[in-house]
């Protein structure tokens, strides 16, 4: 059986109209530096070459005063052990998602935060599977307006435990 459109989506005469729309990148390098914070490895020297952030999203607003707001985040960089022991990591594959909605109509609010990074591990040319250091991470936040006043008065948040797969 086919389901009606009208079933799988809201009456759109109903919908608010979209008043503004927009998409955004940017690019950040950053100099080259030491580092004593690497997950897993803290206290451990590294010096940090080629080092970036790259940003992509959108937002889109809505004549109600809703909004959508994404963004995707990659980060890109080589961590050589100042010592000379140990593996070079490569921080690479990384993708930090925030995703940001409030819908004013039903007072509901979310905000949620998404981290997955890698470090992988390279020795004499190849990838040590084994000192792999893997990051992840999650937040969401939803707050609801009972009353009316823009103002959330019922928040539930969720965290996960921060994860770490650790050499």
């Amino acid at each position: 059986m086919l389901w009606p459109l009208d079933d799988l989506q809201p009456n759109r005469s109903r919908q608010a109209a979209v008043v503004d729309r927009g998409t955004f990148t940017s690019l950040e390098e950053f100099p080259d530096t030491v580092i004593s914070d690497l997950p897993c490895l803290e206290g451990t020297d590294f010096f940090v070459s080629g080092a970036s952030e790259f940003k992509r999203g959108s937002f889109v607003a809505f004549s109600d005063g809703s909004f959508h707001f994404n963004q995707y985040e990659t980060h890109e960089a080589v961590l050589v052990p100042v010592s000379g022991a140990g593996p070079t990591y490569i921080e690479s594959g990384n993708t930090d998602v925030t995703s940001f909605n409030a819908h004013m109509t039903s007072g509901v609010i979310t905000f949620t935060s998404l981290n997955n990074d890698n470090f992988l591990a390279i020795e004499d040319g190849h990838v040590v599977g084994s000192q792999m250091i893997r990051v992840h991470e999650l937040e969401h936040f939803v707050g609801v307006d009972t009353d009316g006043d823009g103002a959330p008065d019922d928040v539930k948040v969720e965290f996960s435990r921060p994860v770490f797969r650790c050499p």
